[in-house]
């Protein structure tokens, strides 16, 4: 369940298209020009790209332990 933000009407679209994988560039016309104009909506794009880039290098970094070691507990 996605709570109303109080910022700008559009964020709960943003909001629920990013949830369901959507990339920002690959947004609706109408909503990437909202986009575009909008400081809420922007700086919410710029704070989601940030938290996927740290968790993509997160991601990248941790190690993995042996698969029969797994297998095996």
């Amino acid at each position: 369940m996605i709570m109303k933000p109080k910022g700008c009407e559009n964020e709960v679209r943003i909001l629920e298209a990013l949830g369901q994988g959507v990339a920002p560039g690959a947004f609706e016309e109408p909503l990437r020009r909202h986009v575009a104009g909008c400081a809420s909506c922007s700086e919410m794009i710029s704070v989601y790209e940030l938290f996927q880039a740290d968790s993509r290098q997160l991601c990248a970094a941790a190690p993995l332990p042996n698969a029969g070691r797994v297998w095996w507990r």
